[in-house]
């Protein structure tokens, strides 16, 4: 099926250029689940070198989640911002991957997003 602009396209790049040079640190592909765990952004396809699924998937992009919710067995999508989680007292782990940082533009972005 061919890729829809913009989601899928920047989906589908991801996949095929991106994810192979973002190394996961060791302790976490060999963790087993302790908690819930949420999984930010949308390098999908990295969620296959983990023993478990992430049990909630959260983005700000609609086409994200679709694909998620496509590609994944997490049990939740749901669009949210980074900047403002306000359930993220509610897992044990969250994991960012490393592409929700195209919207930490600024100081106060990071900040806010350290702080959610």
């Amino acid at each position: 099926m061919p890729s829809t602009f913009p989601t899928d396209l920047m989906l589908d790049y991801y996949a095929q250029y991106c994810e192979q040079w973002i190394a996961l640190p060791v302790e976490l592909l060999d963790a087993r689940p302790t908690g819930p765990c949420l999984w930010l952004g949308g390098y999908l396809g990295l969620m296959q070198r983990l023993h478990h699924t992430p049990d909630v998937i959260g983005d700000l992009d609609l086409g994200v989640l679709r694909r998620a919710r496509r590609a994944t067995a997490c049990g939740l999508a749901v669009q949210c911002d980074i900047r403002e989680l306000p359930f993220h007292r509610c897992f044990k782990r969250i994991l960012v991957p490393g592409c929700v940082s195209a919207y930490l533009l600024d100081d106060h972005a990071v900040t806010r997003a350290a702080a959610s």
